[in-house]
């Protein structure tokens, strides 16, 4: 009887995880990323590789995470996962040039790294054999927000361009929300110009209008769960309230007097909801004293 109820509850765990939705995946792939850069924090770089691989068994086409795997291979002295790493990287649009690291640099300029200098050439192929090479020509046509403006008497200054958004709805309207799936690393590159120039999160007229695709992609697993976060935490420090998810805490690592969150419980609960570990964990990362902070009450 034991061992139908056993075999019961292992069949249940199995249909549970071949229930799991595209967004709960990228949730659990989240929280274990963040678990092995915690891991390599405390200086277990073997250990942190392996949570590394559990993570890329569920998400595999985040290319820009295996940056940080690649260099705990390399601090564990594993040539050859580093290796691994960095062909699975660029199959999955990562580019590897697009980020420093001086332990990283002296490897790719050493013979130690031919097995990936060897393969580079083909898995740069293989991306773009599945990657949407359309859209990633046409996401480089949006450009920045900010441009240069040239005055008469040749003096430069910095600008906003007005038709940015214009040109990012346009290309959103046709290619939908770029995506690690579709344009690679170059995701980020959109985020980023949202975080420099777009206010008013979630209620501005042009907020309005990008954010179902975004939560679009999102819903199908297609883009991290975690992505919206620094513009909520942005809305609520505009409006002096207390971070939601704590994902500004980098960006404020030397101004204390804005590590203001909701309460303990609910901000560590509203993280692991996005793919995120504790603030705890995340504060040590980066050597912080959250002593220093403030935390609503509940």
């Amino acid at each position: 009887m034991k061992q139908g109820i056993l075999l019961l509850g292992c069949l249940a765990a199995g249909f549970m995880a071949k229930a799991q939705t595209p967004k709960e995946k990228f949730v659990q792939y989240g929280l274990l990323i963040d678990r092995a850069k915690t891991t390599a924090a405390h200086g277990d770089h073997g250990r942190a590789l392996a949570i590394y691989d559990s993570a890329f068994s569920l998400v595999p086409f985040v290319g820009y995470d295996y940056f940080d795997a690649v260099l705990n291979a390399l601090a564990a002295g594993m040539d050859d996962k580093a290796n691994d790493l960095l062909i699975q990287a660029t199959e999955n649009g990562f580019k590897v040039e697009s980020r420093y690291d001086p332990d990283l640099q002296a490897f790719m300029l050493s013979e130690r790294c031919m097995p990936y200098l060897n393969m580079r050439d083909y898995m740069k192929a293989r991306w773009l054999a599945h990657a949407d090479t359309a859209a990633i020509r046409k996401r480089k046509d949006i450009g920045s927000w900010e441009v240069l403006i040239v005055d008469s008497m040749g003096s430069v200054t910095k600008g906003t361009d007005p038709e940015a958004f214009d040109r990012l709805l346009a290309f959103t309207k046709e290619y939908g929300w770029p995506t690690p799936l579709n344009v690679g690393s170059d995701f980020y590159h959109t985020q980023s110009l949202l975080l420099n120039q777009l206010d008013g999160y979630p209620d501005d007229p042009r907020w309005q209008q990008i954010l179902p695709y975004i939560r679009s992609a999102m819903d199908r697993g297609a883009l991290p769960p975690d992505y919206l976060a620094p513009f909520q935490d942005l809305s609520d420090v505009a409006h002096d309230r207390p971070m939601t998810y704590g994902e500004l805490l980098p960006f404020y690592s030397n101004d204390p007097s804005k590590w203001y969150f909701v309460d303990r419980e609910t901000l560590n609960s509203n993280r692991a909801a996005i793919g995120r570990g504790s603030i705890e964990d995340l504060a040590f990362r980066l050597n912080l004293d959250l002593s220093l902070a403030r935390f609503a009450e509940p």
